[in-house]
């Protein structure tokens, strides 16, 4: 069986500004799908996040419970028919070399594995240009009818289940040749990987020598060239 190569990566703060929880609950308030109330709660969380009163592996807990609790009740097909209508504000949140180094990786038949807190349905929609992309994020638990039960299912911005998420990538013949994070949390993406890349905003600086340090304000010609430098990644 023949090697893939894979790159592993987290997505808020890593590819894209924010939070897409928060940008797409605020989004579905806008529709009526949603109560603003539920907006609140995820802004009181990362309030406490913010002044050092919650742990951040507990806001990722917290935060997916909160958009558990926003969409429980509602059909799996709502939110399918306005997410087309989010991604284009979605995608003006990304930082300006994320797109070209997805795009970059299909070209080159590297395999992407995002594996992030951000709540599934607006990133699977976003990816699904992608075919060799991997999606492992928030996942709401659905009854037998597609709606949602408010359960939090599976929550891969947890540092245990982003490890067990690679684990599972790994149990077949694969090479990590990039891995991107922008916090500890990220460490089980970057033990495998030849070439791990920190990504910071200015504030968040890794404390670690085998860790490549970009910019969010990085333009995508410099990540490519970071890329082929350091990584071995040849584009055509």
């Amino acid at each position: 069986m023949a090697t893939k190569k894979l790159c592993l990566t987290d997505w808020d703060g890593t590819l894209r500004r924010g939070y897409t929880a928060v940008d797409w609950l605020s989004y579905l308030t806008t529709t009526g799908l949603v109560c603003a109330q539920h907006l609140e709660d995820f802004h009181v969380a990362l309030e406490q996040y913010d002044r050092g009163q919650l742990p951040y592996e507990e806001l990722v807990r917290t935060g997916a419970q909160l958009y558990g609790n926003a969409i429980r009740g509602l059909h799996a097909g709502d939110l399918e028919a306005y997410t087309p209508e989010f991604l284009s504000s979605f995608e003006e949140a990304l930082f300006p070399f994320s797109a070209a180094i997805l795009d970059a990786f299909a070209d080159e038949g590297i395999e992407v594995a995002v594996i992030t807190g951000a709540p599934e349905e607006p990133l699977r929609a976003y990816l699904s240009r992608y075919p060799r992309c991997h999606l492992f994020a928030v996942q709401v638990e659905q009854n037998e009818n597609g709606v949602y039960t408010g359960d939090v299912k599976q929550n891969y911005g947890l540092e245990q289940k982003k490890r067990e998420a690679v684990i599972s990538l790994l149990s077949q013949p694969s090479e990590v040749i990039i891995a991107l994070g922008n916090s500890e949390s990220d460490w089980p993406l970057f033990e495998p990987a030849t070439l791990r890349l920190f990504v910071s905003n200015g504030k968040e600086v890794a404390r670690h020598p085998n860790l490549r340090i970009l910019r969010t304000d990085d333009g995508a010609s410099k990540v490519l060239r970071t890329l082929e430098h350091f990584g071995g990644v040849r584009w055509r």
